[in-house]
């Protein structure tokens, strides 16, 4: 079966400061689509570049959309970006009364 991922990662970087002592953040916005629909349930992975000084920052992707901004923004510099899109039900191990499934990724490894 052939993957396609049409990751539409619309970094659409707007430049804006957190507060004028603080480091310079990027608000970062896009959307993940996968066969042509819009991943309803994942995360996007920015992980600092090697050299660079930065925090890694993880978003959730909800219905195809996510969203950094504000002092969760990015700093300025070179990231690596890995997606995970999930399906199946995510169950509370605090009730032992329901059955716990492992929710499956549906995003090949290349992107992960």
């Amino acid at each position: 079966m052939k993957y396609t991922l049409s990751l539409l990662c619309l970094l659409m970087l707007t430049l804006g400061c957190y507060s004028s002592s603080g480091p310079d953040l990027i608000s970062v916005q896009g959307n993940v689509v996968y066969q042509g629909a819009p991943v309803k349930e994942g995360v996007v992975k920015f992980i600092p570049a090697q050299g660079v000084k930065a925090p890694a920052r993880t978003v959730p992707v909800v219905d195809g959309n996510y969203e950094l901004d504000g002092r969760f923004g990015l700093m300025l510099g070179t990231y690596n970006v890995k997606i995970e899109g999930y399906e199946g039900e995510d169950v509370p191990l605090s009730d032992p009364t329901q059955k716990v499934t492992t929710r499956r990724k549906i995003l090949p490894a290349k992107y992960r």
